[in-house]
């Protein structure tokens, strides 16, 4: 859609903001709202259950608008109002269409003299750039928001430009929604394949025979049950050669150390910040020390059971104290790979997580994980056949993850236009 300006325009003498339309003011923040911030919860007001006598969300740092702390019994705040996010995603708003409480950190903006105020919503998120101290703990006040400068727009095209936007955004967000719902199916559609296949096989004619393990179940007549510590040597960094952040290093100066946040969810080694430590410590470890074909694996934190496998000649490079390494695999490694990614071994992890405080598996439990073994030349090609029907998923989860990006930007650069009068929309349909 192409979209019409306004007839005429003026310096707004804002360097960030530009030309303004000729007719449109400029205010702070202060100037136009009452600015308070969220309190403590009071005991005696406070229930975690909505009901009739606690009927009021208290609302909390989030960029999700139904996101609630609890229900209080007395509206502190009432509709017509902005909540702006203090902590956390700072400056993000939300507009408040009814009465609520907040806690502390979230600033609430309510408009003097009670004008309809929806469309600074949109101008704060997707216009101001907050500026905060970093500190430890960062965050906007009530202070550092006030002298903030707002465009101004006549009252009637404030609410027209917010209703229009409101419908804009709508169909944006269900696009994006679609995409994301697609994405999901996706991957659902990826992991059943994979789990699929190696437990199952490729050839479904084939008889079947119970493994005589209950959570395996019935698998090919010719396969073979076993367990992973026969088939590969697991090791991980011994404690006592662990290290510290005195052993880091520039990239020149030693080893590459990969830990979880390098392996990403496709079982790939990707280096985003990838850190580096002496030679030293590289050396200190020859058995983790890393080479084509190894698998890495996830043994303890929050993406614990994450795997990756190395199949290029990599780079000096060994692991940090949260993984294994899988080394000298005597099955096709790709297919031990996909089935460490099997739905299988993820329920496995999960019961052996479940009671522990910070999610930690064993190199031991990890060696008496069960799998279903074909012969060699079966699993090589069900690792090709995986290799193939995952990477052609894989290229529509790009597509679709591609798409709510460009999605995202038309959103933001509509936005922004609309509320700064870029583009003029009282007129569009």
């Amino acid at each position: 859609m192409k979209y019409k300006q306004y007839p005429s325009y003026r310096d707004s003498e804002v360097e960030w903001l530009g030309e303004i339309p000729e007719h449109w003011q400029l205010a702070t923040v202060s100037r136009l709202f009452d600015i308070k911030a969220g309190g403590d919860v009071k005991k005696e007001y406070f229930s975690e259950e909505k009901s009739s006598d606690f009927p009021y969300p208290i609302y909390t740092n989030s960029t999700k608008k139904e996101a609630v702390y609890g229900y209080s019994k007395k509206a502190f705040f009432h509709e017509n109002t902005i909540t702006v996010s203090g902590r956390g995603y700072i400056g993000y708003a939300i507009y408040r269409e009814h009465k609520y409480d907040a806690i502390i950190r979230l600033l609430v903006l309510s408009p003097k003299r009670n004008k309809p105020c929806k469309f600074f919503m949109y101008y704060i998120n997707d216009v101001l750039d907050f500026q905060v101290a970093n500190t430890a703990i960062s965050q906007l006040s009530t202070e550092q928001i006030s002298p903030y400068r707002l465009v101004l727009p006549p009252l009637q095209e404030q609410q027209t430009i917010a209703n229009y936007l409101d419908t804009a955004t709508a169909k944006i967000d269900t696009l994006i929604a679609k995409q994301t719902k697609l994405i999901e199916l996706l991957k659902e559609k990826r992991q059943a394949l994979i789990s699929s296949a190696v437990t199952k096989g490729l050839d479904s004619s084939v008889a079947m025979k119970d493994s005589g393990v209950e959570w395996l179940g019935e698998i090919p007549e010719h396969w073979e049950v076993s367990r992973v510590k026969f088939h590969a040597n697991i090791k991980g960094r011994i404690g006592f050669r662990g290290y510290t952040k005195e052993d880091l290093v520039e990239k020149e100066e030693g080893a590459l150390v990969l830990g979880a946040s390098e392996m990403n969810n496709n079982a790939q080694v990707v280096l985003k910040s990838p850190q580096y430590i002496t030679w030293h410590k590289y050396y200190e470890s020859p058995e983790i020390i890393l080479k084509k074909n190894d698998i890495l694996f996830v043994q303890r934190g929050s993406t614990v059971g994450k795997v990756a496998y190395i199949d290029y000649e990599i780079e000096e490079a060994t692991i940090n104290p949260s993984l294994v390494v899988l080394k000298q695999i005597k099955l096709e490694e790709a297919y031990l790979k996909y089935f460490l990614m099997s739905d299988i071994i993820k329920s496995i992890v999960k019961v052996q997580t479940s009671n522990t405080a910070i999610p930690m598996i064993s190199q031991e439990q990890i060696g008496n994980y069960i799998l279903s073994k074909p012969h060699k030349t079966e699993q090589q090609a069900i690792a090709n056949y995986l290799d193939d029907k995952t990477s052609k998923i894989d290229t529509l989860i790009s597509k679709s993850i591609k798409a709510i990006d460009l999605l995202k930007e038309k959103r933001t650069a509509l936005i922004s236009s609309a509320v700064t009068g870029k583009i003029d929309v009282r007129e569009v349909e």
